[in-house]
């Protein structure tokens, strides 16, 4: 029987402090791998722009609220309003940001490359 290859819309929430998450991919697509690619590429350029689009492919929603209480949108952003969006926080907060969806990131890597390595074992058995 066929393997589907379509990566699955999951998500997993990713606590940060003071009671605020994330909702993240659980997994990327190819074609947001290729914008990380392409990002990294361009890193030289623009330090920043690499970890913007790292949140961009991975952030599907979030807890976080301005100045009223009002949930600040960020399902289906851009790229460029998401800059804008933490253009605005504490230097802190986006660090917490970036350090929880790149950790994510390495153990989503992590655990395709394992899941891989069985695959390729169980074929080759």
């Amino acid at each position: 029987m066929a393997r589907c290859r379509l990566v699955p819309p999951d998500t997993v929430k990713l606590e940060l402090s003071d009671g605020d998450y994330l909702i993240v991919k659980k997994r990327l697509t190819f074609g947001d791998s290729r914008r990380l690619m392409q990002a990294a590429r361009d890193e030289t350029k623009d330090v920043m722009k690499a970890g913007i689009v790292l949140l961009a492919v991975y952030l599907v929603d979030w807890s976080l609220v301005d100045f009223a209480g009002q949930a600040l949108p960020i399902r289906d952003a851009t790229e460029t309003e998401l800059e804008a969006t933490l253009a605005q926080f504490e230097p802190a907060a986006v660090r917490e940001i970036l350090d929880a969806v790149t950790t994510h990131d390495d153990a989503a890597r992590a655990a395709a490359d394992a899941e891989k390595k069985t695959r390729s074992t169980a074929i080759a058995s």
